[in-house]
């Protein structure tokens, strides 16, 4: 096999996101993984990565993502709840710094009972976390952000990142579906065709 990767992009106001997709592997494991009653079951290998102008920085590594497709469906479920308001929690764009001095202050063993309780807080405004970065939403004086940022708590020597927008839920709903019913045909196909 070639090892073919097919790139998919996540748009939100000011900021990208852009999902590498390795079809190989997203057929393999399928076809290892599918149940003996699985015909819509599809397994999708492929990492997260936030696009910025300079630089393009991983936030999800393959092998830590588990199936793309299911962390897909989760952030369109997550989307359909209401966001959480963080007025009183983060300024705008202070949502991953507070996660970080968080994490700062567990390493540190200097964290507060007042911290853990805004950390619950924060938590909840967590999407995504990879080795590279997290992604967040909350919703500021009633205009819904995402969060994204590097490094992660798992990555900390790496130069910090912090980027945010405002963003559509629903538009963002209706692509993230867009997305998965693109990746479910395109490894069926590919599926399709090794099978002849």
């Amino acid at each position: 096999m070639n090892n073919e990767l097919l790139s998919y992009s996540l748009e939100f106001n000011r900021l990208r996101l852009n999902l590498l997709v390795d079809m190989d592997s997203s057929v393999s494991e399928t076809l290892d993984y599918r149940p003996s009653s699985g015909q819509g079951f599809v397994f999708v290998i492929g990492e997260i990565w936030l696009l910025l102008p300079e630089d393009s920085v991983l936030i999800v590594d393959r092998l830590n993502a588990g199936n793309l497709l299911v962390t897909l469906n989760e952030l369109e479920r997550q989307l359909f709840k209401p966001l959480i308001n963080a007025d009183d929690l983060v300024p705008v764009g202070g949502w991953a710094p507070a996660v970080q001095d968080y994490w700062r202050k567990i390493d540190e063993e200097c964290a507060t009972e007042e911290d853990e309780h805004r950390y619950d807080r924060l938590a909840k405004c967590l999407l995504v976390e990879g080795l590279g970065g997290r992604i967040g939403v909350y919703e500021h004086k009633g205009v819904p952000i995402v969060e994204v940022s590097t490094p992660s708590k798992h990555q900390a020597l790496r130069i910090a990142r912090n980027v945010w927008s405002e963003f559509d839920p629903v538009a963002i709903r209706t692509r993230l579906r867009q997305l998965c019913d693109e990746l479910q045909r395109a490894v069926a196909t590919r599926i399709r065709l090794l099978k002849g």
